[in-house]
């Protein structure tokens, strides 16, 4: 599922990186920040555990007025997933409650009420489906 236009979307992957870029989010393993933005938005949201939590910040900055930057000349080395690496059954359950939360806080109204049935349906299978291939995946 990795080609598909939200997962192309959520992994940064749809434009040139040798070019300052004005993003929707970036990650929380490479971020620098202006202390009073974060005075601002706040730290971190402590519900979301190990995923999008960074996506969140992103997003309650721009709430406020604030720009969110990929910068191509800043170089960190973060080794991807070095922490989830495998993708055990409570890391992909996680993943899927994250964002699960991530919408609901961000959907009101109408929008949440038609949508997140849906999208709590989608994610339940989409967890499965991701615990079965890794299993498989670890079996062959």
């Amino acid at each position: 599922m990795p080609n598909n236009p939200f997962s192309q979307e959520y992994k940064l992957a749809r434009w040139d990186h040798r070019q300052v870029e004005e993003v929707d989010w970036v990650s929380g393993a490479a971020m620098g920040l202006r202390r009073q933005a974060l005075d601002e938005v706040g730290l971190f949201d402590e519900r979301f555990y190990m995923y999008l939590e960074d996506m969140d910040l992103c997003e309650r900055l721009k709430e406020r007025g604030w720009q969110v930057k990929y910068l191509p000349d800043a170089v960190v080395l973060h080794h991807i997933a070095g922490s989830s690496q495998r993708r055990s059954v409570r890391m992909t359950i996680e993943h899927q409650k994250s964002i699960y939360r991530f919408l609901r806080k961000r959907y009101v109204g109408t929008w949440r009420v038609l949508l997140l049935p849906l999208i709590y349906g989608g994610l339940i299978v989409r967890g499965a489906i991701v615990i079965t291939l890794e299993r498989i995946k670890r079996e062959s």
